[in-house]
């Protein structure tokens, strides 16, 4: 066996955004006129009302996109226009922890 020693940490994610807000691409046009990287916290909510484990709540902070679409067409599709978008973040704070089970 190799043992590891844990050196640093580094925040990586990827969530799924839904075409039934401006908010991200606002925060792209910002970052175009102004050259400021824009970073933002959010949280991030697991709930399985049938699960024992309740509800998980995590608060990740600094929040920068590594990519968005601007704009979509989908003409032949009844679903809801959406893109996966990779993101790194500056750190995290456990708000709401699972049930001990």
């Amino acid at each position: 066996m190799t043992g590891h020693k844990t050196t640093g940490l580094n925040g990586t994610g990827t969530m799924t955004i839904y075409y039934i807000t401006s908010m991200f691409r606002q925060l792209i046009a910002s970052y175009k006129r102004t050259g400021q990287d824009v970073y933002f916290d959010m949280v991030v909510e697991n709930d399985d009302p049938a699960s024992a484990a309740g509800k998980q709540s995590i608060l990740l902070i600094g929040v920068n996109l590594d990519s968005s679409i601007l704009t979509k067409l989908d003409g032949d599709s009844d679903d809801p226009l959406d893109e996966d978008v990779e993101f790194t973040f500056e750190d995290f704070e456990i708000l709401t922890p699972f049930n001990k089970i």
